[in-house]
């Protein structure tokens, strides 16, 4: 097997940052997600470096919004099948409003919603992504 590689000095950029790959595996942090519950594959996993030197990943928790929401709802339909637990902080948008589900209702067959004690403060749209997020 023969290995080169090719250096391009213009272009458009596609990745910022080096993507690596990790080698001899992590042990999941299971903290922060429902009890019983399966992560499908391709689940986006991170870990901050303290974690990374001790081998320890979280998820990533994510969402599709699944009913459009106005910029003051603060009970919101989403998609099933996420890893939010009540307490956990919901963002809408990268250093926007982030706070905490106060309540999730998985009583429809079709979709959860949750309730957050304020509004995100933005318009939602069928689709758009909800993402867990530290700030609040």
């Amino acid at each position: 097997m023969k290995i080169t590689k090719e250096t391009v000095s213009d272009g458009i950029v596609v990745f910022q940052d080096v993507i690596e790959t990790a080698q001899g595996g992590f042990t999941l942090e299971t903290s922060d997600l429902v009890v019983g519950a399966n992560l499908k594959a391709g689940t986006l996993i991170g870990a901050t470096a303290a974690n990374e030197t001790a081998r320890r990943v979280t998820a990533i928790k994510t969402v599709l919004v699944y009913e459009a929401a106005t910029n003051a709802a603060t009970d919101i339909k989403i998609a099933k099948g996420h890893h939010f637990k009540v307490g956990n902080n919901i963002a809408a948008v990268k250093g926007g409003k982030a706070y905490a589900n106060t309540v999730i209702d998985t009583s429809n067959a079709l979709y959860d919603t949750i309730t957050v004690g304020t509004t995100l403060g933005v318009v939602l749209s069928v689709g758009d992504v909800l993402f867990q997020s530290t700030a609040n």
